[in-house]
């Protein structure tokens, strides 16, 4: 059924999850590690989350390695109306997002560098905290992980609530 001639439409846009990873030198074999993450699933049903959740994991792992540092891409992932948009720093910072296709290209990596940029500033008061011996830190970020870190700190929280709209980035 059309909209009757002359009414507006609202076309909703959705972004899914953003994610922070690290990517090792070029000639690494190693896989992207997890650093960061925030998903908001709910307009997926309960039973079906734990798949379209690992479908997202996998997916963001797979464009992190193969987009080369210093780029960005965006990737449409096959049966699934989605796309994947990254960019990796050249020193293999990765920040990652996954929206529908009528997300702009322009607002969501606005977005992904608001959220690297975020999660140095993160890291560095992390380490400053660290060093201050008043301060006991109990959770810091760290940039070069050993293994992946699904943890969602505050800010990329925000972030992905904010950047529903894409007028907010």
């Amino acid at each position: 059924i059309a909209p009757p001639e002359g009414s507006i439409q609202i076309i909703m846009v959705k972004l899914l999850a953003l994610a922070v990873l690290h990517k090792s030198k070029q000639e690494s074999k190693e896989q992207p590690v997890f650093i960061a993450l925030a998903e908001d699933l709910s307009s997926f049903g309960w039973f079906t989350r734990g798949a379209i959740q690992e479908h997202i994991r996998f997916g963001f792992r797979t464009v992190c390695q193969r987009t080369d540092f210093g780029l960005r891409q965006t990737v449409r992932m096959e049966k699934f109306d989605y796309v994947v948009h990254a960019h990796v720093r050249s020193d293999g910072l990765c920040g990652i997002a996954i929206t529908d296709e009528e997300y702009p290209t322009q607002a969501v990596f606005g977005g992904i560098s608001q959220m690297l940029s975020e999660i140095l500033k993160a890291s560095k008061q992390s380490v400053d905290r660290a060093k201050d011996a008043k301060h006991n830190v109990s959770a810091s970020i760290e940039l070069h992980p050993s293994k992946d870190s699904f943890e969602t700190p505050t800010f990329l929280k925000s972030m992905l609530s904010r950047f529903q709209d894409p007028k907010e980035v």
